[in-house]
């Protein structure tokens, strides 16, 4: 099984607080294929704004994703919308 995870959305506080976020989980469009067990969200991090749209993106480590070998791990970058959606993954 796949985790999910929230993430917030363009809503922030004036003193950074975040006010709102959004789930993102396996039924999330564009959410990357995983194996169940793969321990998507075992690491995150904010990359900043990647793509140049103006929305900070996100790395996300899949430790135990089976692409190329058994166990051999992978990092999911997820290209995000202003709203907290997912615009695209690679």
């Amino acid at each position: 099984m796949s985790l999910g995870f929230h993430v917030p959305s363009d809503a922030f506080a004036a003193d950074g607080d975040v006010t709102s976020t959004v789930e993102i989980n396996a039924s999330t469009a564009n959410f990357p294929t995983l194996g169940d067990g793969d321990r998507l969200g075992s690491s995150l991090a904010n990359i900043g704004d990647l793509n140049g749209d103006g929305v900070n993106d996100i790395a996300s480590g899949t430790p135990w994703d089976d692409e190329g070998c058994n166990n051999c791990g992978a990092v999911h970058i997820m290209f995000m919308n202003a709203d907290g959606s997912v615009d695209s993954t690679v």
